[in-house]
């Protein structure tokens, strides 16, 4: 085949691929107007049958109900503030740690907000700590202080009070101070206010608990008989001796208590003497008593005390109280108005005790006054070392309507006139001189 030839039948290959295309696309425009005209009539048919309207269930009336079926559709399901108290109560999904001394304790942060001032400022996160001075916040009190913030109706307990006291006042939590400071008041007294004060002295807190010694009454004589009483710094002592609630039967077992605690220690607590002798009333002491104790004796811890000039000054002015007062007689507004003219006080009574079992011991009243000697006196605080614990409870106190078992005696409604008789000689001739004197000036204002 030639070049010509060649030509000629390629230009017939195309002619023919085009005459195909050109039928193709013939064919279909014709069947997309078929289609077309079948729905055109598609469409007549359907507007001569379908005549509804579209409405909405709205347009149709219908709505939702306004109420629930008669019926209970509702079920019960725990409340999100139980749910949140049990996860709270059972330290779930804590984001704290609050770090004290070597222990550590998880807690949530939202809770001790709500109840620690000092903690109301910090941010936390789940990795934060809090660090907390164990000197001022124990492992044992937080865990008691968290315990308080959890519970729906807390209760301090016992052990621990003190210690929960001082971290409440570091945390600045004002509401559990003021229930520690109720307990403090109303829960301790006798022996269990001296245990407190003990305790208080081993938390550094002695200055803010020292008060506790003025709620010993009967138990002051045990407390005498302790070795805790011998340890006992001088402010303390002082608090207790100073306490009208003292059990005691005379004042001068006051006095034997005062020389207990000065004794023990020394001469290092020599100069303390003055302080201490201060706290014993001597005018509640007879007079002739304390002419006696006045008197050298073979006693030297008691001599050695009792002569410095600062305790015979004592001495004398608890001799001129007394004898004023057995001078003046059942005259009480004369012996008063007296008082008031020289600047003098009555001193109030102790809290005034009687123990059967205790072989120097008189009723209030009994007409029998005698001098107590150290060594009796260190002979039934010995005794009272040996006595059941709860023995201070079974003492007595003043009922003249019974005898005094020691000397047998019915108590007499006041002193008698016969004690004038039982004083040294010149205490007699003074009050019998000042009762003539007293005659004279009412004769003469009459």
């Amino acid at each position: 085949m030639n070049e010509y030839e060649g030509l000629a039948y390629n230009e017939a290959i195309d002619a023919l691929a085009n005459q195909q295309t050109s039928d193709e696309s013939t064919d279909e425009e014709k069947l997309t107007a078929v289609a077309a005209s079948d729905d055109e009539e598609a469409l007549e048919l359907d507007a001569s049958y379908n005549c509804l309207v579209e409405q909405t269930l709205h347009a149709l009336g219908y709505k939702s109900p306004g109420q629930w079926p008669e019926e209970d559709l509702f079920y019960a399901k725990p409340s999100v503030y139980e749910q949140l108290e049990q996860l709270l109560q059972e330290r779930r999904n804590t984001n704290v740690r609050v770090v004290i001394g070597e222990s550590q304790v998880p807690a949530h942060l939202i809770v001790l907000q709500c109840y620690a001032g000092t903690l109301q400022d910090l941010g936390g996160n789940s990795s934060s700590s809090i660090e907390l001075p164990v000197e001022r916040v124990t492992p044992r009190a937080f865990e008691l202080i968290y315990d308080w913030m959890l519970a729906r109706r807390p209760r301090l307990c016992r052990l621990g009070l003190l210690e929960v006291l001082r971290a409440s006042q570091f945390l600045k939590m004002p509401q559990l101070e003021q229930q520690c400071n109720c307990c403090l008041a109303k829960g301790f007294h006798e022996a269990a206010a001296v245990c407190l004060y003990l305790e208080a002295r081993l938390l550094d807190m002695e200055r803010r608990q020292r008060s506790m010694l003025q709620r010993v009454g009967g138990f002051f004589l045990t407390l005498v008989a302790s070795e805790e009483f011998l340890q006992l710094p001088l402010r303390a002592l002082r608090e207790l001796l100073q306490s009208n609630e003292l059990g005691v039967n005379t004042e001068q077992e006051t006095l034997m208590s005062a020389l207990r605690w000065l004794n023990h220690n020394w001469p290092q607590r020599e100069p303390l003497i003055q302080p201490v002798m201060q706290c014993v009333r001597f005018a509640l002491v007879p007079p002739w008593l304390l002419v006696k104790l006045h008197a050298p004796n073979g006693n030297p811890e008691l001599n050695r005390i009792m002569a410095l000039p600062q305790v015979v000054q004592l001495i004398h002015d608890g001799i001129g109280y007394t004898t004023t007062r057995l001078c003046y007689g059942n005259d009480l507004q004369a012996f008063r108005q007296h008082l008031e003219r020289f600047g003098m006080r009555s001193p109030l009574p102790r809290r005034w005790i009687y123990d059967p079992a205790c072989q120097y011991h008189h009723r209030l009243n009994c007409q029998i006054k005698q001098q107590l000697q150290l060594r009796q006196f260190l002979a039934y605080l010995k005794q009272l070392q040996t006595q059941p614990k709860n023995h201070w409870q079974t003492l007595q106190f003043p009922d003249p309507s019974k005898p005094c078992q020691l000397c047998g005696q019915e108590q007499p409604s006041s002193v008698p006139n016969s004690t004038l008789a039982k004083q040294p000689a010149f205490l007699h001739k003074k009050c019998t001189v000042g009762n003539a004197k007293k005659q004279q000036n009412s004769s003469k204002t009459l």
